[in-house]
């Protein structure tokens, strides 16, 4: 009987996915439709562009020798059993080719936060990503190197603390405000929003600010990255430009405002200092193409490094030499430390069954199967 169902279940399984594929037509269609209007006006927008200024090409700034990079990214997993929460919250860094200065790292550097939380739901998600977002920002401030690459936006780890002091509860809120003095969070953040040897770049860009400041006469279904993705040859950027310019970004970067508007307690009486960098908008993006085989690439950078030719080239020149072949499209040190933040969930599972067998006999008895039931939340960003 039960292989009967199982066949049951496979032929359906296969049924769905022919009906699915029926549709492929439609969605080949809709690719077309987004990528043609781009395509087909290639020559004529790139003209329009470089007569305006807005691409320039990388070889013609001032030479610099390869940079020492470092990457920074991090993950957390939540295990949610029937009694309470096990969490994790990991921080990685990882060198790029070519550092051997003697000031570098001599491996991996790395930072943690695990605890045993109640049942709080998108409270404890909150607390857990926050700490994450400040164990990214250490490793990122105190790294030696010429340039340092956040994954993500200046502004990520800025919604993440502004969601973690938002969290109304006693026990969740102690534990924020001892991570927060800990770390001294109020000068790494304003660090890294400042200091121009550390960018940011971000795995997904669905922005559209580039086609709504420059291309809006001419595209109206396209992002920026795909945009400049057809547009630039290899070797070209875009000029730099500030941040939150268009309604959409300017309201992102308003949410700054909420920590600014925060009751004042000692832990966040510091933060809004440490936010003045990005308030004034002194963040500037760029899109890089730095190979013939790779997308264009989005970049965060500081003010100081937009419009200074030698800080800019160095941070060109550290993507381009980073990306060495098409099947990494990203920096090689943001690759690996993506690869290596995963292992949160191997770390997770190691540290719950150590726990486990740490239990008393008697309480072991009581509560190991509440602690077995357990559902697995995990984000690597």
């Amino acid at each position: 009987m039960s292989k009967v169902r199982i066949r049951e279940n496979t032929f359906l399984g296969d049924q769905l996915i022919m009906e699915i594929l029926e549709g492929v037509q439609s969605i080949t269609a809709s690719m077309v439709e987004i990528l043609d209007p781009i395509d087909n006006q290639r020559v004529k927008l790139r003209q329009y562009l470089l007569k305006e200024g807005n691409i320039r090409r990388a070889e013609d700034l001032v030479m610099v020798a390869s940079p020492a990079v470092a990457a920074v990214d991090g993950a957390l997993a939540i295990d949610k059993s029937l009694g309470a929460e096990t969490a994790l919250a990991v921080a990685v860094g990882v060198e790029g080719l070519g550092s051997t200065m003697d000031r570098e790292w001599t491996g991996v550097r790395q930072a943690h936060w695990k605890g045993v939380l109640p049942h709080k739901g998108q409270k404890t998600y909150s607390l857990v990503r926050g700490i994450m977002s400040i164990l990214e920002l250490d490793i990122a401030i105190n790294a030696p190197h010429d340039l340092v690459i956040i994954d993500g936006s200046h502004l990520t780890p800025v919604i993440g603390l502004i969601n973690m002091l938002s969290i109304e509860d006693e026990k969740l809120s102690r534990i924020a405000a001892e991570v927060l003095r800990e770390h001294n969070t109020a000068e790494i953040l304003q660090r890294a929003l400042s200091e121009p040897q550390i960018i940011g770049m971000v795995k997904y860009d669905s922005s559209c600010e580039l086609i709504e400041m420059w291309l809006n006469d001419f595209l109206d279904v396209c992002d920026d990255r795909t945009a400049m993705t057809l547009l630039l040859e290899p070797g070209e950027y875009t000029v730099p430009i500030r941040l939150g310019q268009t309604i959409k970004k300017e309201y992102d970067w308003d949410k700054l405002n909420l920590l600014l508007e925060m009751e004042q307690s000692e832990m966040v009486a510091r933060l809004p200092r440490a936010l003045e960098y990005a308030h004034h908008h002194r963040i500037h993006f760029t899109y890089y193409r730095p190979h013939e085989w790779t997308p264009a690439y989005r970049i965060e950078l500081k003010e100081a490094a937009a419009q200074d030719a030698e800080k800019l080239s160095r941070i060109l020149t550290a993507v381009r030499e980073q990306i060495i072949t098409p099947d990494i499209r990203e920096p090689l040190p943001q690759h690996l430390a993506d690869k290596i933040a995963k292992i949160v969930s191997v770390a997770l599972d190691a540290l719950r069954t150590a726990a486990f067998n740490g239990l008393p006999a008697e309480k072991a008895s009581k509560y190991l199967s509440l602690l077995m039931e357990s559902y697995r939340t995990e984000e690597i960003f």
